[in-house]
């Protein structure tokens, strides 16, 4: 490929100790360990079972082409100095021979027994793949790709070129294939299934595994000020944590800053994110002259959000209404549940429906300020509503949204001796081998 490729030898991969259960091999469309927290938590799980785990990632930054974590080996594509040429290489879709073969090596080299592809764009290389080998192949749909695709056309997010090459249309004849063709469906939300079950999936093919947080002890290990609960308390901390898209409507919590203040003048909001509409953001802050009321963290680490949990007085979900949103659930939204952090969340089906059950949050039309404000405004002024939420989150998270109660259903996939539906073995013979 030429330029400066990340170091590491891929063939002293072929050598590395085979542990106990079977060989997964983890197809990531992303750069490991950049926005990967459901993929750790699942490769974590799968090795923590006694499973061998080998992930195979892009390579954006040139990192190491080989690298040994805690609990797997990550493979990742050759990397080049050149931009333009790094980037042509790296775009997962699935004609591009570069993820093909060396999806290939990977499993041929590690001996899969089956393959896990973490969203829509690898899923058809990794079923041409696992068509090759014999091994089944799970889809893990933690984005329904087709109904992304289409908000960022009616967000006006897409470019010309954008509408070309992730054209909404054409990613929903993929998806199709895919649904079709793989042997365990991963969802996120019930919603998600339900609409594959309308695509025509049978339901005993489809997992819920949600995005429920692994390390429950860890997220609320920070103790609260109790000064921040006293009766005449008013410096109050809103805060969003998460990627800055068009979609997650943090611009609408900006928006609604001045008329919160009007009712609490030391109210701040705090964002722990980064991303494409971080620019705008920025405007929007200065333009309204809020610079000393708004922090702009950036990405932050997972180990670090502790500590923001327990200095936040609620948790903004402010995500605009989009067909992708009314689908899916953010993790944050269960990570603000454990952490005992009241949550003002858009009144979207997915989370009116967690939010009904559990009592931790209130809603607010989606995408309107004013909404958003005095929803905030009015838990604010109840202390006593404020500590309930916060309870009602923690025990909810505690009891059923955990990822050990969804790990369980995950590891089930591999348990069984034979795929689901399909039938055919989960270590089929000869799987190693190039036919």
């Amino acid at each position: 490929m030429g330029g400066s490729l990340g170091g590491g030898d891929v063939n002293a991969f072929a050598s590395a100790p085979t542990g106990q259960g079977r060989t997964v091999l983890y197809v990531y469309d992303g750069d490991w360990p950049w926005r990967a927290t459901r993929v750790a938590k699942q490769t974590r799980s799968l090795a923590a079972a006694g499973h061998r785990v080998v992930l195979i990632s892009r390579n954006d930054r040139c990192q190491p082409r080989v690298e040994q974590t805690e609990w797997m080996t990550v493979r990742r594509l050759p990397c080049t100095a050149a931009r333009p040429i790094n980037r042509v290489i790296n775009f997962p879709f699935p004609a591009n021979p570069v993820w093909y073969f060396s999806i290939l090596r990977a499993a041929v080299d590690c001996g899969a027994d089956c393959i896990v592809v973490r969203d829509l764009p690898l899923a058809l290389t990794a079923l041409a793949v696992g068509r090759r080998l014999g091994l089944p192949v799970v889809y893990d749909m933690a984005e329904v790709y087709p109904e992304f695709l289409r908000d960022r056309v009616e967000f006006g997010r897409a470019s010309f070129l954008d509408r070309i090459v992730k054209n909404p249309s054409g990613a929903e004849r993929v998806e199709r294939a895919v649904l079709r063709r793989a042997d365990a469906v991963v969802v996120v939300s019930d919603e998600s299934r339900d609409r594959c079950v309308r695509l025509g999936v049978p339901a005993n093919r489809i997992v819920h595994v949600g995005n429920t947080p692994e390390d429950l002890e860890a997220i609320g290990a920070v103790p609260r000020d109790p000064s921040r609960d006293a009766p005449a308390f008013d410096e109050f901390s809103l805060l969003f944590v998460g990627i800055l898209m068009w979609d997650r409507g943090v611009a609408d919590v900006v928006r609604a800053l001045p008329l919160i203040r009007e009712a609490f003048p030391k109210t701040r909001l705090v964002v722990a994110g980064d991303g494409d509409e971080r620019g705008e953001i920025e405007r929007l802050v200065a333009e309204s002259g809020l610079e000393a009321s708004v922090d702009l963290l950036g990405w932050r680490e997972h180990a670090s959000l502790p500590e923001l949990y327990a200095a936040a007085d609620v948790g903004l979900l402010p995500f605009r209404a989009g067909r992708h949103v009314k689908i899916t659930l953010a993790n944050k939204l269960f990570d603000y549940m454990a952490a005992g952090v009241p949550i003002v969340a858009s009144d979207l089906p997915p989370m009116r429906r967690v939010l009904d059950e559990t009592h931790a949050g209130v809603f607010f039309t989606p995408g309107d300020s004013a909404s958003l404000a005095s929803a905030v405004i009015s838990l604010l002024r109840d202390r006593a509503t404020r500590r309930r939420l916060a309870d009602n989150g923690r025990r909810a998270a505690a009891e059923k949204y955990n990822w050990r109660e969804d790990e369980k259903r995950f590891l089930e996939i591999f348990a069984s001796t034979r795929a689901p539906v399909s039938g055919r073995p989960l270590s089929p013979r000869g799987a190693a081998t190039v036919r």
